[in-house]
C-alpha cells in the first residue's frame, strides 16, 4: 500500500478498500509510483462522491478513482495501467466487461477509454442531497 500513498495520499481510503477485496494497481516509471487504478468485482460499487449504487454482474468489473501525477498526464503510463487491468481482469479473472463511469467533463478520461475499445452510454442521476435537487450527466463507459 506503501506505493499507492506514494502517489496519493488516502492510507485509510487504501487500506478500506483492500479489506473490500478491491484491486488496486499502480503504474511505475524509473521504479517511482506515478498512478494507480482500482477495479472491483461485484455484487455493487457504492459510488460515494454521487451517492449511487452500481450494480456489478459476475462478468464484470467495475473501474473508479484512477489517478496520474500531473508532471505524467497525456505520456500513456494512464493507457498502459488500464491495458494491464483489463489483461489481468479478462485473462486472470475471465471477466468479458469492464465498466467505468466518468464525469461527461473529463473528456480526456473518456477518450482514452474510448481508444482502449470502451464504449460510451450517456447516463443520468437525479439525487436528493439534503433537501437540495442534483441532476448529473455521467459518461458510461463499457468494453464489450
Amino acid at each position: 500500500m506503501g506505493d499507492l500513498i506514494r502517489v496519493q495520499d488516502k492510507p485509510d481510503i487504501f487500506a478500506e478498500r483492500f479489506q473490500m477485496g478491491h484491486y488496486g494497481f499502480v503504474a511505475y516509471v524509473n521504479n517511482d509510483p506515478v498512478a494507480y487504478l482500482w477495479g472491483q468485482e461485484g455484487p455493487v460499487h457504492v459510488e460515494r462522491r454521487f451517492g449511487f449504487e452500481v450494480p456489478i454482474k459476475d462478468n464484470q468489473v467495475f473501474y473508479y478513482d484512477s489517478y496520474t501525477i500531473p508532471e505524467w498526464r497525456k505520456s500513456g503510463v494512464g493507457r498502459a495501467l488500464i491495458q494491464e487491468s483489463i489483461d489481468f481482469f479478462r485473462n486472470g479473472l475471465g471477466k468479458s466487461e469492464l465498466i467505468a463511469i466518468i464525469e461527461t467533463g473529463n473528456l480526456v478520461s473518456q477518450k482514452t477509454y474510448e481508444k482502449m475499445g470502451f464504449v460510451r452510454e450517456t447516463m443520468h442521476i437525479h439525487l436528493d442531497i439534503i433537501g437540495k435537487k442534483v441532476n448529473k450527466q455521467l459518461a458510461k463507459m463499457i468494453t464489450q
